[in-house]
């Protein structure tokens, strides 16, 4: 099953750049594993979304019931997989100008690996 879920930039940020892989979110979904979860990144100060998204796999669940004195009731931590890091795929997201940065220095090395490879 495919979710469509809000996050805030600053947790998308850790999502896409690897530090975060888990997601706590009300179980109000029925979530198991293997389901896809598309973060949308929403901006909650413009109240709107950046256009920006990560695609990602449930690949463990700890629900309330397994942990009841470390999980809320009705709340579920998921561990997740990145499915399209940045850099695979011609997939590229810029967050601010220090992340453009960062991303075209790391494009550019990419591609001049690729041409010395032949590709």
């Amino acid at each position: 099953m495919e979710h469509k879920l809000k996050i805030i930039p600053k947790y998308f940020k850790e999502i896409i750049g690897g530090n975060k892989n888990f997601e706590v979110r009300k179980n109000d979904r029925n979530y198991k594993i293997g389901d896809t979860l598309i973060l949308k990144e929403y901006d909650p100060i413009k109240k709107n979304f950046t256009g920006n998204s990560a695609k990602t796999t449930v690949i463990y669940i700890l629900k309330d019931k397994d942990f009841p004195i470390g999980i809320k009731e009705g709340y579920c931590i998921m561990g997740i997989h990145l499915q399209n890091p940045i850099g695979t795929n011609n997939v590229i997201i810029c967050f601010d100008e220090s992340d453009k940065e960062f991303l075209v220095n790391e494009m550019c090395e990419r591609l001049m690996q690729a041409s010395t490879k032949g590709e």
